[in-house]
């Protein structure tokens, strides 16, 4: 009985030791899976007609806000010459309990200040995308009084700015879309404003253009958004629908390399009615 016991203790043994081998070698090779960095990036268009942009009713300190013949549009949809599109927001999302290992190059919160300017009656930028903790200085250069309402879930402000001034702040919490920033003193100036924690995110430029880097190897998935339609669940890769209904397309990054997405469209029906 001893010695039928002691076999039987001894393949138990040796039976948990492998499958702990096992475990092991496969954490080390998941690991290793991670390894590495590359970049994503693309370029949005928009595809048909886009309506010119109306012009905005200003209806209060016209002396400061039409000097100079000045004539102040809606901003909401910006486009290029051939339809490149400006300000959509291409940002990390993360499934429930996963995390992301941050680039060691990314980890500190920026120290270059980033600024959203009242000037001439209009939001400069109208996007804008800021970590949290990076100083943020809204700023009035105008000889009239503006206020920024910042309209977030998690870090809500509604600073006055008096003629002339500044006033540097931060955001604490990650906010998961952009939030809208109003003047309510000039209903017609509207911009956008992401706050996240992670640095994986980007807004498109002036030629719809879009690059993150340093996003580590292995299996994301990004949104896209766009203040005229929200989440861009229409967005189109060689005219076949890739998002889902939030927006969200999985990529595989790999190490040392570029996934360039090519041009990425969106129709112009998608965009027609402001949110």
């Amino acid at each position: 009985m001893l010695v039928q016991a002691a076999r039987l203790w001894k393949c138990s043994t040796l039976a948990a030791v492998f499958a702990a081998v096992v475990m092991n070698v496969g954490s080390l090779a998941s690991g290793f899976g991670q390894d590495g960095y590359g970049t994503l990036s693309g370029q949005i268009f928009v595809d048909g007609t886009v309506p010119a942009p109306a012009k905005s009713d200003v209806n209060k300190d016209q002396a400061v806000c039409l000097a100079d013949g000045n004539v102040i549009y809606d901003q909401s949809l910006v486009v290029g010459a051939n339809n490149e599109l400006q300000g959509a927001f291409v940002m990390l999302l993360l499934k429930p309990r996963e995390e992301i290992k941050v680039h060691p190059d990314l980890k500190a919160v920026p120290t270059e200040e980033a600024v959203l300017d009242n000037n001439k009656c209009v939001f400069v930028p109208a996007t804008l995308a800021v970590r949290t903790g990076q100083s943020v200085k809204l700023k009035n250069s105008d000889a009239a009084g503006h206020n920024c309402n910042v309209a977030s879930f998690n870090n809500a402000k509604n600073l006055n700015l008096p003629p002339n001034s500044e006033i540097s702040v931060t955001f604490d919490k990650n906010d998961k879309v952009p939030s809208v920033v109003k003047c309510d003193i000039h209903p017609w100036m509207v911009a956008y404003m992401l706050i996240r924690d992670d640095p994986y995110f980007a807004v498109t430029d002036a030629e719809g253009k879009f690059s993150i880097e340093k996003i580590p190897a292995g299996k994301w998935s990004f949104q896209f958004w766009h203040s005229r339609c929200g989440y861009m669940k229409d967005l189109q890769q060689g005219g076949k629908g890739i998002a889902g209904k939030r927006g969200e397309v999985e990529f595989e990054i790999k190490d040392g390399e570029t996934l360039d997405l090519g041009k990425l469209m969106i129709e112009a029906k998608a965009l027609a009615e402001k949110k």
